[in-house]
């Protein structure tokens, strides 16, 4: 789901709403399918966010980068609450057995290593992060390149597409059944008060 999206959905339950992408295209859309009680901001958690201190009762990060932790402290009043859900190191484990260029096998856990290190520097009231894994279904060997170039640009993901389609298809097709391919879906949710 798009960030947009995602901001309108939430916007139904919130008295006042921002959604914040680095995407100016996703922006824009969300611009034009706002609501009221809704705004919509481009920009990048790297540069800092362009909020007051304690602007926010709740933040919430979706497959976001974990540099806007320390930035959610300033920007989320005291008591207030910070969530995030981030794709979790297992995510497609299987996807660099089956096609090895282009996946590598991960090693570690250098998602929530980064996570807990963003959490630390951030120094909220306190801290819980949950790890949530399922199996999952990939409908088409699309959706393999989808998820290989996963917020990346289009252009990146149009090579792919033509480079690789017809091996992946090979591929997909010995491997998946009748609902699809199934991979490890795997998050981490975030629970932080600021």
């Amino acid at each position: 789901m798009r960030t947009w999206r995602f901001t309108l959905q939430c916007s139904l339950y919130a008295k006042e709403i921002v959604g914040f992408d680095i995407t100016e295209g996703f922006v824009d859309i969300g611009k034009n399918n706002s609501r009221s009680n809704v705004s919509f901001i481009v920009g990048n958690t790297k540069n800092g966010l362009p909020f007051k201190a304690g602007e926010f009762d709740v933040a919430f990060i979706r497959k976001g980068p974990t540099s806007a932790y320390p930035e959610l402290k300033k920007a989320v009043k005291t008591g207030g609450t910070i969530l995030g859900l981030h794709p979790g190191d297992e995510q497609g484990k299987e996807l660099a057995g089956l096609f090895p260029g282009l996946f590598q096998q991960a090693s570690g856990t250098p998602v929530l290593d980064t996570i807990r290190e963003r959490l630390t520097q951030s120094k909220f009231q306190s801290v819980e992060i949950e790890t949530v894994n399922s199996i999952e279904y990939l409908i088409s060997p699309t959706d393999v390149i989808k998820v290989r170039c996963f917020g990346q640009s289009q252009e990146l993901f149009e090579t792919v597409l033509e480079a690789s389609l017809s091996d992946i298809t090979k591929i997909f097709e010995q491997h998946a059944g009748t609902e699809g391919l199934p991979i490890t879906f795997s998050r981490y949710i975030v629970r932080a008060v600021s």
